[in-house]
């Protein structure tokens, strides 16, 4: 996505002139986002991370969830402004602590140490900000409805080889900001439809 602007007054942005009328599409390396004041590119993985890397909040700015890049998801997976939740929880296990609607399981900050026990229909699983540290061989190995798994933000070390096992429909896995080190070969084999990772 491109940024337009037109600018009245002189401004040097990164060694290039502007004058009145002037018109500027900034382009920052791949992998990168501009800033709001345009002076200087960020990695994207900054963008809602949660943290004030622009000095003005620009990088903040605009963020449906914590997970980030909603701009992007709207592009890729339809627009999150036009998404209707269902008022009631279809999944006749779930955890106390974890908020339900629909097929959808958000278990965020909820002190979580593990997986925890659900229904095998459930299609969303957010366990995001808990005590996760290990994912166990075939620990979704019930959930094969899963489409979208947020795991961001629990200091997971060790991910093993058939953690996923199973996951044919899963389509977005987060695993960002945790304390993984290495994976192992063939962990990610049987995600066939995984668009993001």
């Amino acid at each position: 996505m491109f940024l337009l602007l037109h600018f009245v007054v002189l401004l040097d942005v990164k060694g290039f002139a502007l004058t009145e009328g002037s018109t500027i599409t900034p382009v920052c390396p791949e992998g990168y986002f501009p800033c709001g004041n345009l002076t200087k590119c960020l990695p994207r993985s900054f963008h809602c991370d949660g943290v004030n890397d622009c000095g003005d909040g620009a990088d903040e700015d605009n963020c449906g969830d914590t997970s980030g890049w909603a701009t992007i998801f709207g592009t890729i997976h339809g627009n999150a402004d036009e998404v209707t939740f269902a008022p009631e929880c279809f999944l006749t296990q779930h955890p106390r602590r974890c908020d339900c609607r629909g097929t959808e399981l958000e278990c965020v900050n909820a002190g979580l140490r593990s997986v925890p026990p659900t229904s095998g229909n459930v299609t969303l699983l957010s366990l995001k900000k808990n005590k996760i540290r290990s994912l166990p061989d075939k620990v979704f190995i019930k959930y094969t409805a899963l489409r979208k798994i947020f795991l961001q933000h629990n200091c997971i070390r060790h991910i093993s080889r058939k953690a996923f096992v199973g996951l044919h429909n899963l389509q977005i896995l987060y695993l960002s900001h945790n304390c993984i080190t290495a994976l192992r070969p063939g962990l990610f084999k049987d995600l066939h439809q995984l668009a993001w990772l």
